[in-house]
């Protein structure tokens, strides 16, 4: 279904269907995050039956992965969105750009929310949101800052959640550490006494 909507999202973006391209992204965005939260769910679900070599591998390719291109999906869909708002309906470019700012800034700070409290077990290794998120920001900030045709707000908006994203990043090292060493998520236990079951 991911690669589906993202085909026609495609589609439809090249032939300038900027409404039905929104529409689209969102449903592409949206899928995408349940498919992250089926994929972190089955694979805490699996983790007493895999070794540690195979735990590392999992969460620092195939799952930072998805969530990497899922946060360039979440920022797409706002840019998206905020095209629409500038060219299909009344609100100028910069109300446009302020409300795709306040929306992605809402996304992160549940996500943040999220991922330290009930879904920490499940999220404590995911890393690749943040530096996505720090990259696009100072891409926006290096591309308009200098543009004197261009109001401040928004500049200043992207500073900040510039700076509240790097908070984050530096919050969730920590708190991965914190919980690392004072909550470890028990796990390989089956996978040793299968391992211990085959020796014999």
């Amino acid at each position: 279904m991911v690669n589906i909507l993202n085909i026609a999202w495609l589609y439809v973006w090249d032939n300038k269907v900027v409404v039905g391209a929104c529409v689209i992204l969102y449903a592409f965005t949206i899928t995408f995050y349940v498919s992250n939260i089926a994929m972190v769910v089955y694979f805490n679900s699996i983790q007493d039956q895999i070794g540690p070599v195979q735990r590392i591998l999992t969460n620092s390719l195939p799952i930072n992965g998805m969530f990497f291109y899922t946060t360039w999906v979440t920022i797409a869909s706002q840019i998206n969105l905020t095209t629409v708002l500038s060219y299909f309906t009344q609100t100028s470019k910069e109300d446009s750009a302020t409300i795709g700012l306040t929306i992605l800034l809402a996304i992160v700070v549940g996500y943040f929310i999220l991922e330290v409290s009930i879904a920490e077990t499940y999220l404590r290794y995911v890393f690749s949101v943040y530096p996505v998120l720090i990259w696009a920001s100072i891409g926006v900030l290096v591309a308009h800052w200098n543009d004197s045709t261009e109001g401040m707000r928004n500049k200043i908006y992207t500073l900040i959640i510039l700076v509240i994203v790097s908070l984050f990043l530096v919050a969730k090292i920590y708190l991965s550490i914190m919980y690392s060493k004072f909550r470890p998520i028990n796990r390989g236990k089956n996978y040793n006494h299968l391992k211990e079951h085959e020796m014999l």
